[in-house]
């Protein structure tokens, strides 16, 4: 067993642990193994006897940071994350987590934090998908309509999806192979040809 760093296991629950961010995935995928690749959380699970898929457990998280370089008890921030729900830390310049009295949404791109005392530091702007679900621009559909044993799907995700597939009928069905040829694209190959569905996340 390698060990890097603490590993502490008090009343048999694993503390202070952390994934090593990695660029790609492991070439010989394992049931039940969990990495951290890209800024997203995946676990390999067993699709279909045998079959491993990576399923992302968590997305990835938008962030933007604030530098408040002026002491002042009210920042205003512009972070244009696009969202009226982002989640909000202050930190001041001894690296101290500071607890707002009021955060103000202006609109989607901006907004204001009442601080108690006038501080210099930076805040930590953060805005993730809420339901947990996978969404746009972290999940793709491609239809193929026309019959073909081969589908070549552009997705632009950028990264290496998990793919499942679908008959117009609803049933699910594993390609032969599935080639990521590149973080934004995907061939899978079948033994005969179909029409469906494929579902990149």
């Amino acid at each position: 067993m390698e060990i890097f760093g603490n590993l502490d296991f008090t009343n048999n629950f694993a503390q202070r642990m952390a994934f090593e961010m990695e660029t790609s995935f492991p070439t010989t995928p394992v049931i039940g193994r969990i990495c951290f690749v890209r800024k997203r959380l995946y676990i390999c699970v067993e699709i279909v006897s045998g079959s491993p898929a990576w399923i992302p457990l968590t997305n990835e998280i938008n962030t933007y940071l604030h530098n408040q370089t002026t002491a002042s008890a009210t920042w205003s921030i512009a972070h244009n994350l696009n969202t009226t729900t982002p989640l909000v830390q202050i930190y001041d310049t001894n690296q101290n987590m500071v607890t707002p009295s009021e955060v103000t949404i202006v609109d989607n791109n901006n907004i204001t934090v009442t601080i108690g005392t006038s501080i210099v530091g930076r805040a930590v702007v953060m805005f993730g998908n809420i339901s947990g679900l996978q969404t746009s621009p972290y999940a793709y559909t491609h239809t193929q309509t026309s019959l073909s044993a081969t589908w070549v799907i552009p997705h632009n995700l950028g990264y290496y999806p998990v793919v499942r597939v679908f008959l117009n009928t609803g049933a699910e069905i594993q390609p032969l192979t599935t080639v990521h040829n590149s973080l934004f694209q995907v061939t899978i190959t079948f033994s005969m040809p179909y029409v469906g569905t494929a579902r990149l996340v």
